[in-house]
């Protein structure tokens, strides 16, 4: 199965042309996935796998925005696994955020 690509094209398909709304919405998309993964890993170690799956709902819909539809769903049966306590997915979902990730951060090294 071919990996998925993080793109911007749902965020353009909102903004139409204006670059500036585009990074905006990009700006707030690295922030608010930083400070979630942070705050999922926190919970995730903690065992507190409820609290992990609530964070994990809002990663999904930067998953979903940045056009990843195959990963969205796997992130969605691993929400709905968390809710009770199974972790199977868990290194599938980690290497999906290593790849927003990656692509947040060269997005942001050469757009800002």
């Amino acid at each position: 199965m071919k990996e998925e690509t993080p793109s911007q094209k749902m965020i353009i398909e909102l903004f139409g042309d204006s670059r500036k709304e585009q990074k905006k919405i990009m700006k707030q998309i690295i922030l608010e996935f930083r400070l979630d993964f942070i705050e999922f890993k926190n919970f995730y170690d903690l065992r507190d796998y409820t609290e992990a799956s609530e964070v994990v709902h809002r990663l999904n819909h930067k998953i979903g925005m940045l056009g990843l539809e195959k990963n969205y769903t796997l992130a969605q049966h691993f929400e709905s696994e968390l809710r009770q306590d199974n972790t199977i997915r868990y290194d599938n979902y980690m290497k999906i955020l290593s790849t927003v990730s990656q692509y947040l951060d060269d997005y942001e090294k050469y757009n800002f």
